[in-house]
């Protein structure tokens, strides 16, 4: 296998060996686009994994990147559409707290990356702030 590409033929029992030997909460054939997208609608993802935090999520990345397993991130699900036929591989959740955590410093913000938009924006009107920029 080429670098950069991934193995689309792992079998459920794989992918669920991956997350049980990380302790990683999951569900299988999850309803994503139904039950977690703006537009509801669409097919299941084998697996969605919610990780309990940075470890967890670093792990899960790697030993998916290892096996070629896809590994796709779902944030909203706004302006998401995902295919009937569902999603292969694992879907990461970021819902852990530990994820949407805002901290600002001054004019230094740092955000956890299941922080809501709508929420960040409003924090930083709160704190005086007058935009998101790098």
């Amino acid at each position: 296998m080429a670098s950069g590409e991934t193995n689309t033929t792992h079998t459920k029992d794989q992918l669920l060996a991956i997350v049980d030997e990380l302790g990683i909460r999951y569900e299988t054939d999850a309803p994503v686009g139904k039950e977690m997208t703006w537009y509801g609608v669409g097919g299941t993802a084998d697996v969605l994994a919610r990780p309990a935090g940075t470890a967890q999520l670093s792990s899960l990345v790697a030993r998916c990147h290892e096996q070629g397993v896809p590994v796709f991130v779902l944030g909203s699900g706004a302006n998401l559409l995902v295919k009937d036929e569902g999603v292969r591989g694992v879907v990461i959740r970021l819902d852990d707290p530990s994820f949407s955590q805002i901290k600002i410093d001054g004019t230094r913000l740092t955000a956890g990356p299941g922080v809501d938009l709508f929420k960040l924006v409003l924090e930083c009107a709160k704190a005086g702030l007058a935009g998101l920029a790098h």
